[in-house]
């Protein structure tokens, strides 16, 4: 948490922007806000600071009209170090620290990754976005709706599907020892599960390109891969839709091309029509792994994760 002192100076320097007369005053104010989101362990507040940090460059994107050369660069430099946060979480040290200081609010790399679904909700589908400014002294100002240029908004799509991906990656937990690895794995399939429903309601919906729907579905195809046999299966409390099942079920979603509305229905009929040899592959794979694991432990009952 802030300290009173602490929450002062940053509401004075989310008031700041009122009196830029320029670009290269945004420039140099950015660069300011973002030198507060490196997470340093050993620094007090550190984790307070990087959370409003992010609150306040978020509130200056959806309040202010911002030049698109500013807001490129912004946007370039930000989700990099978003993903850098999210990226956290494979650091056994710090995973361990950001859990134990998580005791009223989640960790750090967990909001984060929630406020890179909602920031990127608002870039590239304003109107989709229903907050509002968060946890600021000018809750009154209005949210920017204007739609990004094509080139800013082709950043915001590669650099979100990038760090989408990183979210599903399951490939690092081996990083974590046993103290961490529950709890991690528990708020990763929770995040990922996130990141899928946000492919599914904000990126298929305005993606055009044949290309960009077939690599969001295969976005939503690669968290099949997330199990808990990466981990270890002894996990209690384990959700019972987990984030593999969570992806089968939107990919069998995506084959679906009931429709009423004539011009969602021939949308809807390519996605299906994508989606169907991607969700066929992976049962087949998924069936495969059934069978070779029923065989290699075949005098031991398989684990319930298996029974997809």
């Amino acid at each position: 948490q802030l300290v009173s002192e602490e929450r002062e100076v940053f509401d004075f320097i989310e008031y700041l922007p009122s009196v830029f007369n320029s670009i290269a005053n945004y420039e140099n104010y950015f660069a300011f806000l973002l030198g507060f989101l490196e997470f340093d362990a050993k620094r007090p507040h550190s984790d307070a600071f990087v959370r409003k940090a992010l609150v306040v460059v978020k509130n200056s994107i959806i309040s202010l009209s911002l030049d698109n050369e500013v807001m490129k660069e912004l946007i370039q430099k930000l989700y990099f170090k978003l993903a850098e946060i999210i990226g956290l979480r494979f650091n056994n040290e710090v995973s361990k620290m950001l859990l134990a200081n998580a005791k009223e609010s989640p960790p750090l790399w967990f909001s984060t990754g929630k406020y890179f679904l909602s920031l990127s909700t608002f870039l590239l589908n304003p109107q989709q976005y229903t907050s509002e400014l968060e946890d600021s002294p000018h809750k009154s100002s209005p949210i920017t709706t204007k739609a990004l240029p094509e080139t800013t908004k082709e950043l915001v799509w590669h650099r979100t599907i990038d760090i989408s991906k990183e979210i599903l990656n399951t490939n690092e937990y081996d990083k974590l020892d046993r103290a961490t690895i529950e709890e991690t794995w528990k708020k990763s399939e929770e995040l990922g599960i996130m990141v899928v429903d946000f492919v599914m309601k904000v990126l298929l919906p305005s993606s055009e390109l044949k290309s960009a729907q077939k690599e969001l579905i295969h976005v939503i195809d690669s968290g099949c891969e997330a199990s808990a046999k990466e981990v270890g299966s002894s996990f209690v409390n384990r959700p019972e839709i987990g984030l593999s099942q969570f992806c089968i079920l939107s990919l069998i979603r995506l084959c679906n091309n009931k429709e009423e509305n004539k011009e969602l229905l021939s949308i809807k009929v390519k996605l299906a029509s994508i989606t169907t040899r991607v969700l066929v592959n992976r049962c087949k794979k998924m069936l495969q792994q059934y069978i070779a694991d029923e065989k290699r432990n075949a005098r031991v009952p398989l684990p319930r994760y298996s029974h997809l």
